[in-house]
């Protein structure tokens, strides 16, 4: 199983950042764009584990003591890639969301997770191997971005398939933020 723990959105937050990858879309000659109902936030990422190591990664989600929490989103980015960059809405910087990322990773990696050590950098994937049409600026596109203020109070276990060529995104487990 391909895993990794998220903040989902609800569907309004999730119509929105759709909306913004439809734009950014019509101002790109190509790219791979994130279907509305694949949008989240990655606390952390797993990858590739298999089944039997799914009640040590609930008994760290169990152990989350955080509480409910309000999250900035805005502003876009990329990271460059050859074929394409990259291309993301922006999550402001959070204490609670930080801690909740460094939490979680190091009981993961007590219980022999091989989790990465590199700085968090929370963002929301738009597109992949985007690239831009003739004309299209960033900064004129991104002043036009909303700021979106979501509350998160659930953190999820998410499973990633391939279904007919779409990947598609499934909850197997979940924690309310209490």
């Amino acid at each position: 199983m391909f895993l990794f723990i998220a903040v989902n959105f609800d569907d309004a937050t999730k119509n929105k950042l759709g909306g913004i990858t439809r734009l950014l879309a019509a101002g790109a000659t190509s790219g791979n764009f994130t279907a509305t109902d694949n949008f989240h936030l990655t606390l952390v990422f797993i990858g590739e584990t298999s089944e039997d190591k799914l009640p040590l990664i609930t008994r760290v989600l169990d152990s989350v003591t955080q509480k409910p929490f309000l999250l900035s989103l805005g502003g876009l980015g990329k990271f460059g890639r050859s074929g394409g960059d990259i291309w993301w809405f922006g999550v402001k910087q959070n204490p609670a969301l930080s801690g909740l990322n460094s939490f979680i990773s190091e009981g993961l990696r007590e219980r022999g997770f091989d989790i990465e050590r590199r700085a968090y950098r929370p963002h929301i994937t738009l597109g992949r191997q985007v690239i831009p049409g003739p004309g299209f600026e960033s900064a004129a596109f991104e002043a036009t971005l909303p700021l979106l203020n979501i509350w998160v109070k659930r953190i999820s276990l998410m499973k990633s398939e391939r279904i007919r060529g779409q990947i598609k995104y499934f909850e197997v487990y979940g924690k309310d933020l209490e």
